[in-house]
């Protein structure tokens, strides 16, 4: 019988702690999926919703999130990404930054500089195209050149107006049916968490809300008419944990309250220390 590895164990506690978190689900059929034949090149033009969470770095400890509209602009590989960094809809505040869809068309390279209340800002760093709709990644945001935080970066496409309303606190029972990898103890896992959720007015983000747990975590969504995405990347440890995609279910009539009900299954990834992939269930009912 072969032992499990201390890396094995070890990444298997982890992962047991905290994997409840958010979840990607495929929103039907835009451009082509990156990596597949003659598809190479992700068709990324439009409004996303981008938000990062500080992780801190030689500007101080870090900690807080920012939301804000990013308006994708494409031409083959290269993109011009405009910042809403105002939040007035109009893209006029002069912020920008340069991005470059790699060879294979899975990583989107981004460097660029920007003005915002008299400070220079630089972004660099790599967006990692997920699936349809969903980039995740890390960006390095430095101020006036003197010093740098690490970013923990989602972006989520949006395009109509929503037809389902998520607000509400939910609690969430989940279950990781399947592993791949260093996390193969932690098949089995189960655990419960409450999300609250809350629409939130960008002007041209239709459909986006954010989600806020109940061990203080957020991340963020959108509600692209009755298809739903859910995107979350962050740290803990030294280990990256990024949720990529899933199957959901919307019931508004369902749940153990009658009043809605959003279940499915998630798959994710782990990187770092050891890396593996995950599935599991989820379901959740409106309180």
């Amino acid at each position: 019988m072969t032992m499990p590895t201390r890396k094995s164990i070890l990444l298997s506690v982890i992962l047991l702690s905290i994997f409840p978190g958010c979840f990607y689900v495929s929103s039907g059929e835009r451009g082509s999926e990156a990596g597949g034949e003659n598809s190479e090149i992700p068709d990324l033009a439009g409004v996303w919703a981008l938000q990062w969470e500080n992780l801190g770095g030689s500007c101080g400890p870090g900690g807080g999130y920012k939301i804000m509209a990013a308006k994708f602009i494409q031409s083959g590989r290269t993109l011009n990404i405009l910042l809403d960094v105002d939040g007035n809809n109009a893209f006029d505040d002069t912020a920008f930054i340069d991005g470059e869809i790699s060879s294979n068309g899975e990583l989107i390279l981004l460097s660029g500089t920007y003005f915002a209340d008299d400070v220079e800002i630089g972004l660099s760093g790599s967006f990692q195209y997920m699936t349809f709709g969903y980039l995740a990644g890390a960006l390095f945001r430095t101020s006036d050149g003197s010093c740098q935080e690490e970013l923990s970066a989602v972006c989520l496409w949006t395009a109509n107006p929503p037809v389902y309303d998520f607000t509400g606190s939910w609690d969430f029972d989940n279950f990781v049916t399947w592993v791949n990898g260093d996390c193969s103890l932690s098949a089995g896992a189960t655990s419960a968490e409450v999300w609250t959720i809350d629409h939130l007015d960008l002007g041209l983000t239709p459909g986006l809300f954010r989600v806020s747990t109940d061990s203080g975590e957020q991340f963020i969504g959108v509600l692209n008419s009755s298809q739903v995405t859910l995107g979350r990347r962050y740290l803990s440890g030294i280990e990256v944990f990024t949720w990529q995609y899933t199957s959901l279910n919307f019931d508004g009539w369902g749940g153990t309250s009658g009043n809605g009900r959003l279940f499915g299954q998630v798959m994710g990834q782990v990187d770092g220390f050891a890396e593996c992939t995950f599935g599991m269930d989820v379901d959740g009912s409106r309180l």
